[in-house]
């Protein structure tokens, strides 16, 4: 019945959009930063919220060992000081990482975040514990409908009743198909 204010990513850099493709790396292209915050971290998420954000949007990150992590790229080189596709990373490989290594405004000749994101790669539960009533909005990055089983019994898992609190999910036809299912 109205407009609501969601939250992309929760609060984060803001970048050049210009001929930006949907796998470049936006770290790299960041306006001189004004805050701290990065996307898809709880600080970033938790700002978001006491801006006055009505909904948070998170991106689902499955590991290696059944867990889930909050964020966006497949991979983690844009944006961490790590290698490799963040699918096939644990959860405690990837809150090893520095989740504000790889962000640039001057093309790479600094780093102002570099060294200040070290864990803050957020679990799924990191995430519902810090914002239990906050309504969130899940991004399903790939079409596996497996990920909404895995998403489904986390919150589940969690105590977190997505209806009453008003979640919601997007993204692929299969995983979205298949959590409406759940």
């Amino acid at each position: 019945g109205y407009v609501k204010l969601i939250a992309h990513r929760g609060t984060y850099q803001l970048f050049d959009h210009t001929a930006l493709g949907r796998d470049d790396c936006t770290a790299t292209r960041i306006e001189p930063p004004v805050h701290d915050y990065l996307e898809n971290t709880l600080p970033g998420m938790l700002q978001a919220a006491r801006l006055g954000a009505q909904m948070i949007e998170a991106d689902v990150a499955p590991t290696s060992d059944g867990r889930i992590a909050l964020f966006h790229d497949w991979t983690v080189d844009c944006r961490t000081n790590g290698h490799g596709e963040t699918r096939k990373l644990t959860l405690a490989e990837l809150k090893a990482l520095d989740a504000g290594y790889g962000y640039s405004a001057d093309g790479g000749k600094s780093f102002p975040f570099r060294g200040k994101g070290i864990g803050l790669i957020p679990s799924l539960e990191e995430a519902l514990a810090a914002l239990p009533e906050k309504p969130l909005l899940f991004n399903f990055k790939s079409r596996n409908a497996a990920e909404a089983d895995l998403l489904a019994a986390a919150l589940k898992t969690a105590g977190r009743d997505v209806g009453k609190i008003g979640d919601g999910f997007y993204g692929a036809e299969a995983p979205v198909a298949r959590i409406r299912q759940l």
